[in-house]
């Protein structure tokens, strides 16, 4: 029976309600014989390591023959947000001079990013990298981005 329940609800997806309800027997009987099938190492469960954000940085460069780039963790809350501080670190070792240009783009991502912040570039000029947008949409507003940028 660990086989089956196993295969049922692994194998083919079914869940936990419907292996009962085909099986005649009580949720909580699936749920101990699902866990019993993995102690018993009829299930076994594998996370695969993913390459890490330098791994993956490392290769855009490389495979783009790039100067630089950065990949970051997806942390829990505040996703784009979380772009900023790359993304300054970026601009930090791009040694901008005064009279340097900086293009700015639209989108959620170019939003949050501009309201988390960038570094102060004194003399660096930023100009909208696309025309103005016919969308009132907040993420569509390239040249308030280039304004607070």
């Amino acid at each position: 029976m660990l086989h089956t329940v196993a295969k049922l609800h692994y194998v083919e997806e079914m869940s936990q309600v419907d292996i009962a309800r085909r099986l005649g027997v009580s949720t909580a009987t699936i749920s101990r014989l699902l866990q019993r099938a993995r102690a018993e190492g009829i299930v076994r469960i594998e996370v695969l390591d993913l390459a890490t954000p330098e791994d993956i940085t490392r290769q855009l460069i490389d495979g783009l023959k790039l100067r630089d780039a950065a990949v970051v963790e997806t942390p829990a809350a505040g996703t784009l947000a979380a772009l900023a501080a790359p993304l300054g670190g970026l601009l930090r070792q791009a040694q901008l001079v005064a009279g340097s240009v900086v293009a700015i783009g639209w989108g959620r991502a170019v939003r949050e990013v501009i309201r988390a912040g960038l570094p102060r570039m004194p003399g660096v000029l930023t100009v909208a990298a696309t025309g103005g947008m016919q969308q009132q949409a907040a993420h569509f507003q390239v040249n308030e981005f280039v304004r607070l940028a």
